[in-house]
C-alpha cells in the first residue's frame, strides 16, 4: 500500500478495511473459472464468518457471507490464498483459504515422503493439540490430532513451516512447526526402545477404573516406550498394578495390557473384594490425604485457600459430594478437600453424602443430563470441557433457535439431547457439568474479531482464586489450539469483545 507522503509498504490485510478506490473505479477482470476435477474434490468447513466472493480476492464483489462451521465443497486449491468452492445449492465462488479447514477429500495430494537421516533426527513436543497430516500442508487430509505435551520425533525440517515427524507407534506425517518445540537432537545411532518388565499379576489387588482425558496406551512405564494407540476419555480399563506411582499397568475390555499415566486415571472401584475396613465405633469416616492439596473455605476452586495440607494426613470426612469432601483436621480445623487427593482409610463415604446430590428435584434439566454425562467420564473439570470440545460435531442452529427462551439451559439441552451443536452448545454443555463440579461457572455472549469483521460467539467464564479465566471449547474444536482455562488478550487465541454474561 502507499501513504499519503509516498511511503510503499505492507500491512496485515486483517486490520485493514477498504473504504473507496482511488480515481476511477474499475470492476476486476472476470475470474477465469477454476479447473474442473471431481476426483480432487475436497469437503471443508468455514472457521470464521468469510465472504463469498465471485473471484480470488478482496477486489472481487461479494456474492454474501457465509456463516461460522458451514460446510463446502473446495473444488481447486491452485490459489494457496483462495480456494474455489461450491455452496450446498451449488452456488461457485471463491473464499479465503485461512479460513477453511479441510475435513475429507476425495482423491488426497500425495507428499513426496521426507528424506530419513537418522543422525539428523531430533526429538520434540508439540505444544498445542493438533493435526496430524498426510503431508505439508492444510490441503492435506488429517491422520487424526495430536495432544499437547506429545513427544514426536522431528525426522525433517527443510520446511520451515512443514515438520516431518515420526510417532511413538511409528506413524509418520507433517505437524506444522509452530506448534512444536525441539526437545533433543538425538545421536546418529538409535537407541533401541526398552524392553519393558512385565507388570505382576495379582488379581486380588485388581481395581476397576476410568480414563480422564484421550492418554498414549504404552508397551511400558514411560514415554520412551512406543504407544499402542490412544485410549479415549471415560474408557473403563482394569488397573493390574500401582507400585509405580507414575504409571499404571492396566489391562483393556478386550485383554491388551500396557501402560497409562496415572494422572489421567480415575480409580472407580476395586475388583476384588478387599478386607473389610474395620469402622470406627463413633461411625465417623477416616481418611488420609494422597498429595499436597489445599484446604479450601468452600466445594470450589472459588473458594479461598486455608492453607495447604501435606500428603498422608490424617482427615476426618463429615460430608462428602463427588467432587469435595467437606474435612476436620487433628487440630480441629475444617475445610474442603478436593476428593480426588482423598483415600477412605476407614468408615462409609456414602455415609456422609449430601442427599442433594443424588435427589434429581434439587436439579435442573440440563443439569440432571450433565450428571450422567459426568457419572460416564469422570467427576473431573477437564473431563468435561474435553467432552463438549471434541464430543459434539460443529451443528449450525437454524429454526431451533427461539429468541428469548435461548439461554444456556435451552443451549445444553440441545446437546445433551442432539449430541451436536454450535459454539453456545458446547459452551452451555461444558458450563452445566462445571457448576456441577462446583466451579463459579457463567456462559458468556459476545463477538470475537474477523478479519471482516466480527462474528457472534459463545463461551464460558470461571472465577478461579480473584482471577477470571475463559474456557471456550469451540476454539479447542476448530483446532486453533488450547482452549482451556486460558486468559483474555493471551497470544494465539481470539479477540473477544462486547461480551457479558447471559447465566
Amino acid at each position: 500500500m502507499r501513504l499519503t507522503n509516498g511511503s510503499t509498504g505492507y500491512i496485515y490485510a486483517e486490520y485493514i478495511r477498504i473504504t473507496g478506490d482511488v480515481g476511477t473505479p474499475s470492476a476486476p477482470a472476470e475470474p477465469t473459472p477454476a479447473p474442473s476435477n471431481p476426483e480432487a474434490e475436497q469437503t471443508a468447513k468455514t472457521t470464521e464468518y468469510v465472504n463469498f466472493r465471485t473471484g480470488p480476492g478482496t477486489n472481487y464483489s461479494s456474492k454474501g457471507v457465509i456463516s461460522l462451521g458451514t460446510t463446502v465443497t473446495v473444488t481447486d486449491t491452485s490459489n494457496s490464498q483462495w480456494y474455489a468452492v461450491r455452496l450446498s445449492n451449488g452456488s461457485t465462488g471463491y473464499i479465503f483459504a485461512q479460513y477453511l479447514k479441510l475435513t475429507g477429500n476425495t482423491s488426497a495430494p500425495t507428499a513426496t515422503p521426507a528424506p530419513s537421516d537418522p543422525a539428523n533426527e531430533k526429538t520434540a513436543k508439540t505444544t498445542e493439540y493438533v493435526n496430524f497430516r498426510t503431508g505439508p500442508g492444510t490441503n492435506y487430509s488429517s491422520k487424526g490430532v495430536i495432544s499437547l505435551g506429545t513427544t514426536v520425533t522431528v525426522t525433517d525440517t527443510s520446511n520451515s513451516q512443514w515438520y516431518a515427524v515420526r510417532l511413538a507407534n511409528g506413524s509418520t506425517g507433517y505437524i506444522f512447526a509452530q506448534y512444536i518445540k525441539i526437545t533433543s537432537t538425538p545421536s546418529a545411532t538409535a537407541t533401541p526402545a526398552p524392553t519393558p518388565t512385565p507388570a505382576p499379576s495379582d488379581p486380588s489387588k485388581e481395581q476397576t477404573a476410568k480414563t480422564t482425558e484421550y492418554v498414549n496406551f504404552r508397551t511400558g512405564p514411560g514415554t520412551n516406550y512406543s504407544s499402542k494407540g490412544v485410549i479415549p476419555s471415560g474408557t473403563a480399563i482394569t488397573v493390574t498394578d500401582t507400585s509405580n506411582s507414575q504409571w499404571y499397568a492396566v489391562r483393556l475390555a478386550d485383554g491388551s495390557t500396557g501402560y497409562i499415566f496415572a494422572q489421567y486415571i480415575k480409580i472407580t472401584s476395586a475388583t476384588a473384594t478387599p478386607a473389610p475396613t474395620e469402622a470406627p465405633a463413633d461411625g465417623t469416616v477416616r481418611a488420609k490425604t494422597t498429595a499436597d492439596v489445599n484446604l479450601r473455605k468452600g466445594a470450589g476452586t472459588n473458594y479461598g485457600v486455608i492453607r495447604v495440607v501435606g500428603n498422608n494426613t490424617a482427615v476426618t470426612v463429615t460430608e462428602a459430594t463427588n467432587t469435595w469432601y467437606k474435612v476436620k483436621l487433628s487440630d480441629g480445623t475444617e475445610g474442603y478437600l478436593y476428593a480426588q487427593y482423598v483415600t477412605v482409610t476407614s468408615g462409609d463415604i456414602n455415609s456422609v453424602k449430601k442427599e442433594e446430590t443424588t435427589d434429581p428435584s434439587t436439579l435442573t434439566e440440563a443439569e440432571q443430563k450433565a450428571k450422567a454425562v459426568l457419572d460416564t467420564i469422570g467427576w473431573d473439570l477437564r473431563a468435561a470441557y474435553n467432552w463438549s470440545a471434541h464430543a459434539l460435531p460443529y451443528y449450525t442452529l437454524g429454526p431451533e433457535v427461539t429468541g428469548n427462551s435461548v439461554h444456556s439451559e435451552w443451549y445444553a439441552n440441545f446437546g445433551f439431547d442432539n449430541h451436536k451443536g454450535n459454539c453456545y452448545v458446547m459452551a452451555a454443555t461444558f458450563q452445566k457439568m462445571a457448576k456441577l463440579l462446583g466451579y463459579d461457572a457463567h456462559l458468556v455472549e459476545g463477538y470475537i474479531r474477523t478479519y471482516n469483521g466480527r462474528g457472534r460467539h459463545g463461551w464460558v467464564e470461571i472465577d478461579m482464586n480473584g482471577t477470571t479465566y475463559v474456557f471456550d471449547p469451540n476454539f479447542e474444536y476448530g483446532g486453533y489450539g488450547n482452549g482451556y482455562q486460558i486468559n483474555y488478550g493471551m497470544s494465539g487465541t481470539f479477540k473477544y469483545i462486547d461480551y457479558a454474561r447471559v447465566d
